[in-house]
């Protein structure tokens, strides 16, 4: 819905969600209360009604605002997040049924959303200690306690070509959080905003540091996340950071997800053209998971493109994933774009890349993310 209003307007928005209302209305009772909470959330009370119903209603309105909006002879697709809190069996007070309505929606969100879920007690364990990941996390980001990890991309030869700058953190308790899992909660709110702009800053820190020991630092990349592809003001930021730092921006790269990138494909052009004509390098990361062709992104100033694990890690046994490395190297190639194989863990992966004309590689194989200073001497080397 955000998307929706910062590239179509607000109008576009607001003629949503009158459409959305009304479907709601033809999916309900007369009698049941239906309001717009704010932004994208509605809330349906359905008093005197038995959960084998409010199943069949609750798929009636998954069904119903799945179907595409045509608005302006634009088709937009919304598919909704349903959650279901039932009284008295979960809660028998207002303000908490609509907080566990609301636990079970992010539930039914992060399946993908287009469907619903009943509220379950282990939700809201899971709610709380997101919350307190959540919180932790925004503290650790204001005293910048947060790692960056450094992991090395070599070419066909063994030369170390760049570095890929990754972020690590512990709580309090010194228990070490899944980047899977904290940057996933830093993706959900602003907090991925900071974290982005913290990683800029550090790595730039790093270079400086690395360049002030004598050391010739190769390029380091940052990933760049769908919503920092949303902010205007993104790219003013990152020369500012660049002038402060005093670092040639040769020496940084964005890499940005193909998902990403296809979200607002308008958007993440301007951005991206914009950070291309300062002189940053831009690759394109996880290719091959977000369904997109190479014919799709070609109008996106790239330098690279990042063949993703999940078609790497059984290049060696499996000829489909051997077949799709082929082409998409092939392919790339044709269009001028370096390729970069993610996840290298054995030596058979690593000669059917070179086989295969992969320019990089990146892996366990390789080196595993390390603090800066583990990475000092061979740099140095």
């Amino acid at each position: 819905f955000k998307m929706i209003n910062d590239s179509l307007g607000h109008n576009v928005g607001d003629r949503l969600l009158i459409e959305v209302a009304a479907r709601i209305k033809l999916c309900v009772r007369g009698a049941d209360a239906t309001a717009r909470l704010g932004g994208d959330e509605f809330v349906i009370v359905m008093p005197r009604l038995t959960s084998p119903d409010v199943t069949t209603v609750a798929g009636r309105l998954v069904e119903s605002l799945a179907q595409p909006f045509v608005i302006d002879g634009r088709e937009l697709r919304t598919p909704p997040s349903l959650g279901i809190s039932v009284c008295p069996q979960d809660a028998d007070d207002v303000e908490t049924l609509i907080r566990y309505a609301d636990t079970a929606m992010y539930s039914a969100k992060a399946q993908g959303g287009g469907c619903f879920h009943y509220f379950a007690p282990d939700m809201n364990l899971a709610a709380t200690k997101r919350l307190h990941i959540e919180t932790e996390l925004r503290e650790s980001l204001a005293a910048g306690h947060i790692e960056v990890h450094y992991q090395p991309k070599v070419d066909m030869g063994g030369r170390i070509t760049g570095l890929e700058a990754l972020a690590r953190w512990r709580m309090k308790n010194g228990v070490a959080v899944d980047p899977s899992v904290f940057i996933a909660i830093a993706e959900e709110t602003s907090l991925i905003n900071e974290l982005g702009d913290w990683m800029v800053s550090a790595v730039c820190r790093q270079l400086t540091d690395w360049r002030a020991a004598g050391i010739d630092a190769p390029r380091v990349a940052v990933n760049l996340s769908a919503r920092q592809l949303r902010l205007a003001s993104f790219p003013e930021k990152v020369a500012l950071t660049l002038v402060e730092s005093g670092i040639p921006a040769r020496l940084l790269e964005f890499e940005v997800t193909e998902t990403a990138a296809m979200e607002n494909p308008e958007s993440a052009l301007r951005l991206l053209g914009k950070l291309a004509d300062m002189g940053l390098t831009l690759s394109l990361d996880d290719f091959g998971t977000g369904y997109s062709s190479l014919a799709n992104l070609r109008s996106l100033p790239l330098k690279a493109l990042k063949l993703d694990y999940t078609f790497v890690r059984d290049i060696a046994v499996d000829g489909n994933d051997l077949a799709i490395a082929r082409g998409t190297i092939a392919l790339a190639h044709s269009l001028g774009l370096h390729v970069i194989a993610e996840g290298v863990e054995t030596v058979a992966q690593w000669e059917l890349l070179h086989d295969l004309g992969c320019d990089e590689v990146q892996g366990y194989l390789v080196a595993r993310p390390a603090p800066p200073e583990a990475l000092t001497a061979l740099l140095l080397r």
